[in-house]
């Protein structure tokens, strides 16, 4: 917070006692008493730590912030989604034995499963970073778009991947009585 009481006309005890940004040298930290600056009480301004610094890059990921990095990152997802989405799609097309054994259908049913889930939250993330960039003059709002459609993208081919294996991997397990 910066103080500059004697120049903002600031009523003194209105601001509580502590280290602030020195009106006359922005480099440093003079005591404010609650009352008047100090005349002899100086210090360096602290620097952030690397832990610091890297957690406050994280305030650029919040769904209503100006530069909407959580679009990107719901096009990373989603782009993700659709990646696994189409190995799945190749593996049961490429290697239709491998889904007449349990283990490899479970395997690509979990998979697709797994899929859908993460896709539907780039959707939701997509639509949360639309309406931001809207609200932001439009920034990542090419991504934002993308990751959703991406991300729908990946779910439909997952969900029809799901309905055409689901009745083959129920008959193999030995749970349809």
């Amino acid at each position: 917070m910066t103080v500059r009481a004697d120049r903002e006309g600031l009523e003194p005890g209105s601001i509580v006692a502590g280290w602030y940004e020195d009106p006359e040298a922005p480099d440093l930290e003079r005591w404010w008493t609650g009352s008047a600056w100090s005349d002899t009480e100086f210090r360096p301004k602290p620097e952030d730590s690397e832990l610091i610094a890297y957690v406050k890059s994280y305030r650029d990921l919040g769904p209503t912030s100006p530069t909407n990095y959580l679009a990107v990152s719901a096009l990373v997802q989603a782009t993700i989604c659709l990646a696994v989405s189409a190995l799945c799609l190749a593996i049961a097309v490429a290697l239709p034995a491998a889904m007449s054994m349990l283990v490899g259908a479970t395997f690509l049913i979990v998979t697709e499963g797994v899929v859908v889930l993460v896709g539907l939250w780039s959707v939701g993330l997509g639509i949360i970073t639309v309406r931001n960039a809207r609200r932001n003059q439009d920034r990542r709002l090419q991504h934002a778009i993308g990751a959703s459609v991406i991300a729908a993208t990946a779910v439909m081919v997952a969900v029809a991947l799901l309905i055409a294996q689901a009745p083959a991997w129920w008959a193999n397990s030995g749970l349809a009585g």
